[in-house]
């Protein structure tokens, strides 16, 4: 699910990239004929549009090939007609909650390996066994600890980068309102606006990148303290 809406909102982050390779393009043929560019940096920009507009098509077939995928893992038919739904705004109020120290425990207790280790230590008979298994419950301890702390860091990285993609998104959102207002009234160029209105479709893109990585990132630290942190 994470992966599909990721590469679904890169595909706008690409339209843009190509509206933006167009400007350029353009630009570059007026300075040509103003005697101001030359024919190769034409020829570059106009390749920029070519790579830019080859880079979408592969995407929206990527795009489609997760879909397809994730259709079929959940029982669909091929090619089945199935809307995938929007992921929820991630509940930050539960990263908030979190208690490290007694996740970590949590994860301890839900441990295969960790667990199977306490039990052979328990029933173990001889001095030298007993010893061996000690320094490995030793070390899957501090293995699964460290496991435990490195998704908690993970997410609260991604919390943080989460909250700047969504104050950045907002002084976009004031930018484009102005850009459109001034637009109307004739005080910007076409080419100023399109270069904010790509702008700001960049920060839409990012705002929802960093959305679905907090998602995955609150994900990875639930598996690990269910039973899923590396033990090795």
């Amino acid at each position: 699910m994470i992966t599909y809406w990721t590469q679904y909102y890169n595909l706008d982050g690409q339209k843009a990239r190509i509206e933006q390779a167009m400007l350029s393009y353009q630009s570059e043929q007026n300075r040509l004929a103003a005697g101001m560019s030359t024919q190769s940096k034409v020829l570059s920009a106009k390749e920029s549009v070519s790579n830019a507009e080859a880079a979408l098509v592969t995407a929206e077939s990527n795009l489609a090939s997760t879909k397809e995928s994730l259709c079929l893992m959940l029982g669909w038919g091929y090619g089945a007609d199935v809307e995938i739904a929007e992921l929820a705004e991630p509940d930050q109020s539960k990263i908030a909650a979190i208690d490290v120290n007694a996740d970590i425990q949590t994860a301890l207790e839900n441990s295969y390996a960790y667990r199977l280790t306490k039990k052979q230590l328990t029933n173990s008979r001889t001095d030298s066994v007993k010893e061996k298994l000690t320094e490995t419950e030793k070390n899957q301890r501090e293995t699964i600890s460290n496991s435990v702390k490195t998704a908690y860091d993970s997410l609260l990285l991604a919390q943080s980068n989460y909250e700047q993609a969504q104050s950045a998104l907002a002084l976009e959102e004031v930018s484009m309102k102005s850009a459109n207002a001034k637009l109307a009234a004739g005080t910007i160029t076409k080419k100023t606006y399109e270069n904010q209105k790509a702008s700001y479709t960049t920060a839409q893109v990012t705002a929802q990148t960093q959305k679905l990585s907090l998602l995955q990132a609150m994900n990875d630290y639930d598996w690990a303290v269910n039973g899923l942190a590396s033990a090795e």
